[in-house]
């Protein structure tokens, strides 16, 4: 899709269009100051959009109210060519364009007595997608040029342009001077034809575009995915790690009191008491091997002496053994 309009072709032009409501000529001067006033009209329009004050100037479909065909991004000058717009088309213009459902641009604009191109209107439209111009309601100019018109008028004795317009269109053309009107229309109907033929071609690269650029985001899609599932079961091996430190640094603490009470370490002994437990952490059946084979301290054992375990303490002492067996695992 191109991303720029002709909006209005360089020089002085016989327009017929829409005239404070009625269907009139007038001739209109399109030169750098024509697209330096509309480009000053369109920053104006866009600075009130963003401020809420307006809505967003716009391309329509036939110079009525409904669906947008485009965005107005900027007004150009182009020597060469005119004055030419800048947009960004919509979903709707695309598929009217793509789909050749519209072949021409309409511009509308404000026009001053001198003939010199003023702005825009208030209202949000720039131009509509045309096949046939619609009238206009304000005082504005709602000009359309396609190349019926020219055949219509000139069978009526009139032409659409004077001499020098159509010398300049047959030297654009390639064509002699002397090339009457009919072979002007011809050769303007083998562009169209061509450019239609460029359309499609151009249509058939964008759509393959954008199935590869779908499929990029697709693919993307998917690895985001892969990274997030990969970060939760991560962040869950970190809970699953850190609880399980947790269980071993308290059934630890249960192993050396059990120690303590057994009469193997000193209750006061808080190196010792540290050091047992370092050795649990890290092998729970090392430690237990050795604490079994470390001697009962006969100091420790005396301060002890006489304690007969009941039923019920043996039994807890049976639990928590159970229970540091069972986590050191």
């Amino acid at each position: 899709m191109p991303e720029g309009i002709l909006y209005m072709p360089a020089g002085q032009h016989r327009v017929c269009g829409t005239v404070n409501g009625r269907p009139g000529t007038r001739t209109v001067l399109v030169d750098a100051a024509a697209a330096a006033r509309l480009q000053e009209a369109l920053q104006a329009r866009l600075a009130l959009y963003r401020r809420g004050e307006a809505v967003r100037p716009c391309g329509l479909f036939d110079h009525r109210p409904g669906a947008a065909s485009f965005l107005a991004r900027a007004f150009e000058w182009d020597p060469a060519r005119g004055v030419v717009l800048r947009v960004e088309w919509t979903s709707a213009g695309r598929e009217a364009i793509q789909g050749r459902n519209y072949s021409y641009f309409s511009p509308r604009f404000l026009l001053d007595e001198q003939g010199r191109v003023a702005g825009l209107t208030e209202e949000a439209e720039v131009g509509s997608l045309v096949n046939d111009p619609a009238f206009e309601r304000a005082e504005q100019i709602a000009a359309s040029r396609d190349y019926q018109a020219p055949r219509e008028s000139l069978a009526g004795g009139e032409r659409l342009c004077d001499d020098a317009g159509m010398d300049q269109i047959k030297t654009l053309l390639g064509l002699p001077p002397d090339a009457d009107d009919a072979a002007v229309a011809a050769k303007i109907q083998q562009l169209m034809a061509q450019a239609d033929d460029d359309k499609k071609d151009i249509a058939a690269k964008a759509a393959d575009a954008e199935k590869a650029r779908r499929e990029s985001c697709e693919a993307r899609a998917d690895a985001d995915a892969a990274k997030d599932e990969l970060k939760k079961k991560e962040e869950e091996l970190s809970a699953l790690r850190a609880r399980l430190d947790k269980d071993r640094d308290a059934a630890a603490d249960v192993f050396v009191e059990m120690a303590c009470s057994s009469g193997k370490i000193a209750p006061k002994d808080e190196a010792a008491k540290a050091a047992w437990k370092e050795i649990y952490k890290t092998s729970p059946d090392t430690a237990r091997k050795a604490m079994e084979a470390t001697p009962v301290n006969p100091a420790l054992e005396q301060m002890t002496a006489g304690k007969v375990p009941t039923p019920a303490a043996k039994s807890l002492r049976e639990m928590c053994q159970e229970e540091i067996d069972a986590i050191g695992k």
